[in-house]
């Protein structure tokens, strides 16, 4: 009987294991895609935009031109 219980210790163990193992390789994978203003390539791939531009005038409020409430507030 404690062999059982023993193996399903170690077996929950490993799968404990393998999920942390997972999790950390994960939080380690890059998915942004090259800034062109910082980087230029030759086949010019990537983000045209800088940071700053991506980033743009922010929420702002309905006063503030091309702020995403200023745009929100004036769509039809």
């Amino acid at each position: 009987m404690s062999i059982g219980i023993s193996r399903q210790l170690t077996r929950k163990h490993r799968l404990i294991g393998g999920v942390i193992a997972a999790a950390s390789l994960a939080s380690m994978a890059d998915a942004q895609l090259i800034d062109r203003t910082m980087a230029p390539n030759v086949l010019n791939e990537g983000i045209a935009k800088s940071l700053t531009d991506e980033i743009g005038m922010g929420r702002g409020d309905i006063y503030t031109p091309g702020s995403s409430a200023f745009i929100i507030a004036r769509d039809p």
